[in-house]
């Protein structure tokens, strides 16, 4: 599987809906909402920082299961 994109990422996001409340309201989506989308933005830089060569060291690592690059920040951690 390929490394997400921030688009992918967000995209991901809205079509999983979410039920996320912030003071009993439901949030419809976490990808604008004023309370969580600088959240979700910070996450994504995380995504386009793992796409660029010069930081792809940093944010990505290989899957111990299938070999193939991920997400650092999604990864399981092993000893």
């Amino acid at each position: 599987m390929a490394l997400k994109t921030p688009e992918e990422y967000k995209a991901s996001l809205s079509s999983m809906r979410p039920n996320v409340y912030k003071f009993g309201e439901l949030i419809e989506d976490v990808t604008t909402h004023q309370s969580t989308r600088y959240t979700v933005e910070g996450h994504a830089r995380i995504f386009q920082a793992q796409n660029e060569d010069e930081h792809r060291d940093i944010y990505t690592t290989t899957s111990h299961l299938t070999g193939e690059p991920i997400s650092r920040y999604l990864s399981i951690f092993r000893s």
